[in-house]
C-alpha cells in the first residue's frame, strides 16, 4: 500500500463539461467530512460533486497485522456506477490509502452517456494523480520497554535490525525506551529480544 502526500489538482473539458479534480490526504472519517463540507461550500452552483476515499483503521488488524480498509464513493446524482466507483477503483488500482479524491463536474449542455461518463470520470481520478510522489506505507505499533543498562547496545542494534525507531529514552535506574516497530515484525522482535534476555527486558504495548 502507498500514501501520497500534499494536496494535487487538474482539470480538463469534454464536450463543454468541466471536470475538476482535487486530491487530498485524509486519516480520520473527521478529515473526510471537514473536505466534504469545503468542498461542497466552494462549488455550490456545480452539477455534481463525486468523490471516492479509502483510509486504514488501524485500529482494527487481523491475525497478520493487516489493518481494516474503510472504502466509499458517489455518484452524487450521477448514473449508479459511472463516477464514484471509476474515483475508487483508481485508488485502489495504486494501492493509495488514507486519500480522497473529488470530481467537480460542471455540466456543458452534451449529454456524456454512460461510457462516456465512464472514461471522464476515470481520466479525471488518474490525471490528478499522475505529478504525485508515491510513498510506501508501513503500519508501526508504538511499544514501551524497560532494560537494565547492559543490554541497551544490543537493544539498540536489535530495533535498528527490525527497521524500528527510538522515540524516547530515559536513562535512570533503568533505561527506558519508547519506540517504534513495522507491526508484521513484531512478533518476531519479542521473541528475539526475550531470548537475548533471558526475558528480563519488560514489554509493554
Amino acid at each position: 500500500m502507498y500514501i501520497i502526500s500534499g494536496y494535487h489538482f487538474n482539470e480538463f473539458k469534454v464536450k463543454g463539461s468541466l471536470f475538476k479534480s482535487y486530491t487530498y490526504e485524509v486519516n480520520h472519517i473527521i478529515d473526510i467530512k471537514e473536505r466534504i463540507s469545503q468542498l461542497e461550500n466552494r462549488f455550490s452552483d456545480a452539477s455534481h460533486i463525486c468523490y471516492a476515499y479509502r483510509i486504514c483503521n488501524a485500529n482494527n488488524l487481523d491475525l497478520f497485522y493487516n489493518p481494516e480498509i474503510i472504502e466509499f464513493s458517489t455518484d452524487a446524482g450521477e448514473p449508479s456506477g459511472t463516477a464514484g466507483k471509476p474515483i475508487l477503483n483508481t485508488l485502489k488500482k495504486t494501492k493509495i490509502i488514507n486519500r480522497i479524491i473529488f470530481v467537480v463536474r460542471y455540466f456543458g449542455g452534451t449529454k456524456l452517456g454512460i461510457p462516456g461518463l465512464i472514461k471522464s470520470y476515470k481520466y479525471a481520478s488518474e490525471s490528478v494523480l499522475e505529478n504525485a510522489e508515491y510513498k510506501k506505507w508501513i503500519l508501526l505499533k508504538e511499544l514501551n520497554l524497560e532494560l537494565n543498562y547492559k543490554y541497551h547496545k544490543m537493544i539498540d542494534k536489535i530495533i535498528y535490525d527490525y527497521d524500528g525507531k527510538i522515540l524516547k529514552s530515559d536513562f535512570s535506574d533503568t533505561v527506558s525506551l519508547n519506540i517504534e516497530i513495522p507491526c508484521k515484525k513484531i512478533i518476531d522482535f519479542k521473541k528475539e529480544i526475550i531470548e537475548k534476555s533471558n526475558g528480563t527486558i519488560q514489554l509493554i504495548e
